[in-house]
């Protein structure tokens, strides 16, 4: 394993069960559960879960060129972005494909890159080369740098608790879309929400060596926040993994790269053009793919939402083994495959039936359409179109 957690030892005792991330070759260990993917579900809904996030990086940004050198490199508008914002935006080739799905963090002093662990040093090296005299220096910080999330309508007044706010707003009233600095038990910390559950999101970014004393400042019984509740009383915050994360963001609308996209993606096949892309801006690197594609009408294919009929796609232990991969028809039987389903889960908020994600054939992509998705046992189960990504009520 790669890039192994601080908190990995402390999780290990708790009994937490952990997934490979990445590549076969140099996968990161992430957590998929405590043993209780149910109650860690129900915190995302009803209180806070904390999120162990080894397989984020962390690229700073320094130099007086940054905003304006980014400008003509990424997708995304950001020569008036101001400190504590966030913005999200696509690194595109020549050729108008997905080289990383980058948020941005703007600081006084600095902007922070937050990107996926393996396409990291990519993006440096891809971006460094444009440089000729601009004022502008990259530095991995992913090793001395490391990040956690609280995901929950309780997370704000988990965060705000413990946190005295240094710079930008307190958590406890940080707007999507916004950053602050605040220090937690004397250490500083980077904040930033971003709901990708639908629920409250707060990103914490600090130094390596002072996460063991974040979580406890955040989570004093660390035993407590990962067993079942005791009389029914739910602890304020759990500790949790990709299990139930993966459910609530595919409910709230939320895909992500090398789950859902990639690097042979274009930014209008992936379901969050309108996040990354900034179309009455300047010229960036890929644009003129995007804008031949914008004027075009519609890509190849696109990522859509599928909700299943529940009197023939009840979950089960089958039905959750299939998804990844699954090909998506036109028809009960025969044709060919249309797409493939890119993330699925039972859906606790409709009752248990699944939704998925899946990449189609433009033509087959209009809401209410009813398209078949082959299980492993051969059969096929009838899916609908959904008007957006969001199936969360």
């Amino acid at each position: 394993m790669t890039h192994p957690s601080p908190l990995h030892p402390r999780f290990e005792d708790l009994a937490a069960t952990f997934l490979p991330w990445g590549p076969p070759e140099a996968p990161v260990a992430v957590v998929e559960s405590f043993g209780e993917v149910a109650l860690e579900y129900a915190a995302i809904r009803k209180s806070a879960l904390l999120l162990d996030l080894p397989q984020r990086a962390t690229i700073e940004i320094t130099g007086g060129d940054r905003l304006g050198f980014l400008e003509r490199m990424l997708t995304q508008k950001l020569a008036d972005m101001p400190p504590y914002s966030l913005r999200r935006s696509f690194w595109l080739n020549r050729k108008g494909r997905i080289d990383a799905d980058l948020r941005l963090i703007s600081l006084p002093e600095a902007l922070l890159l937050d990107v996926d662990l393996h396409a990291a040093a990519g993006t440096i090296t891809s971006l460094e080369a444009f440089i000729f005299t601009e004022e502008v220096t990259f530095t991995q910080r992913t090793h001395d740098m490391h990040r956690l999330a609280l995901h929950g309508p309780g997370a704000p007044a988990v965060l705000a608790a413990v946190a005295e706010t240094i710079g930008g707003i307190s958590p406890d009233a940080l707007p999507p879309g916004h950053a602050a600095l605040i220090r937690v038990a004397g250490v500083r910390i980077v904040v930033d929400r971003q709901d990708d559950t639908g629920a409250p999101g707060l990103h914490m970014l600090m130094p390596t060596q002072s996460v063991t004393t974040v979580l406890d400042a955040l989570v004093p019984d660390l035993a407590a926040a990962t067993a079942p509740p005791i009389g029914g009383a739910r602890p304020p915050v759990r500790i949790g993994g990709w299990a139930a994360f993966n459910v609530a963001r595919i409910e709230a609308g939320t895909p992500m790269v090398y789950v859902d996209f990639g690097p042979t993606s274009l930014p209008h096949e992936t379901g969050v053009l309108r996040d990354r892309v900034h179309f009455a801006k300047g010229c960036y690197l890929g644009q003129e793919v995007v804008a031949r594609m914008e004027s075009r009408g519609h890509p190849k294919q696109r990522l859509i939402a599928l909700r299943f009929d529940p009197a023939t796609a009840r979950p089960s232990s089958d039905w959750v083994d299939l998804h990844t991969g699954a090909s998506v028809y036109l028809a009960e039987h025969g044709d060919e495959p249309v797409g493939s389903i890119t993330s699925a889960a039972p859906s606790p908020m409709l009752g248990g039936e699944p939704v998925a994600f899946a990449m189609v054939k433009f033509s087959h992509t209009e809401p209410s359409t009813t398209l078949w998705v082959e299980r492993t046992d051969g059969q096929r189960v009838a899916a609908r179109v959904q008007p957006s990504l969001r199936t969360l009520p």
